[in-house]
C-alpha cells in the first residue's frame, strides 16, 4: 500500500525544506500569508509521522488540512494539518510507547511538551519549540478490544495564527478547497 507520508520525495526533501520553512514561522508572523505556512505545516506533520516504524502501521487513516480560527471572528487563523495512523493489531498495545518515543525524538530535536491523558485508552503530548511557532499534538488511542484492533496514533499541527481577510476570504476559500 502506498503511504503518502513516507514517500522518499518527502523524506529527501523535509530535512532541507522543513528547516527553510519553518525558519520563517518564527517570531511574530512577519507578514505571513496563511499559504505561506500551508506547506511546512504539512511537512512537518509528514516528518512528524515518518518516524513512526512502517511495520506498526496498517493503513493511514483520516488526514485533514484546513483553516482554524485564531479567534477575532476568524480573521487570524491557523493552518492544521493531521493524519491518523491505524496501528497493526500486534503493535495496539505498544501505543502509548509510540507516543512516548515520538516524544522523545521531537525532544532531541528541540520541541518540549507537556502530557495528558484525557481517559485510560487515551494520552496526549502537546510540543512546542523555540524554532517554530507550530504546535504539533500527538494522540495514541489504545486498542478497542483485546486483539488490538483500533489503536491508532494521530499526529496534528497547528501553523502560527497569521493575519487573513476572514474565513470567507477567496484566500481561506481557496486554500481549504485545494487540499
Amino acid at each position: 500500500m502506498a503511504r503518502p507520508y513516507r514517500s522518499a520525495l518527502t523524506a529527501a526533501l523535509v530535512a532541507g525544506v522543513l528547516a527553510s520553512a519553518l525558519a520563517g514561522c518564527s517570531g511574530d508572523d512577519g507578514g505571513l500569508s496563511l499559504a505561506d505556512t500551508k506547506g511546512p505545516a504539512q511537512l512537518l506533520r509528514n516528518s512528524v509521522a515518518g518516524k513512526i516504524p512502517t511495520d506498526m502501521v496498517a493503513s493511514q487513516g483520516a488526514t485533514e488540512d484546513a483553516s482554524q480560527s485564531c479567534g477575532d471572528n476568524g480573521v487570524k487563523r491557523s493552518w492544521r494539518s493531521s493524519v491518523l495512523l491505524n496501528m497493526t493489531p500486534d503493535h495496539g498495545s505498544q501505543v502509548f510507547e509510540v507516543l512516548e518515543n515520538l516524544g522523545r525524538n521531537l525532544a532531541d530535536e528541540g520541541w518540549t511538551g507537556e502530557e495528558s491523558s484525557p481517559s485510560s485508552k487515551i494520552h496526549e503530548l502537546l510540543l512546542k519549540s523555540t524554532k517554530s511557532q507550530s504546535v504539533v499534538r500527538l494522540t495514541a488511542t489504545l486498542p478497542a478490544d483485546s486483539a488490538g484492533n483500533g489503536a491508532a496514533v494521530q499526529v496534528a499541527v497547528n501553523g502560527p495564527c497569521v493575519e487573513t481577510d476572514g474565513p470567507d476570504s477567496d484566500e481561506v476559500k481557496h486554500l481549504d478547497d485545494s487540499d
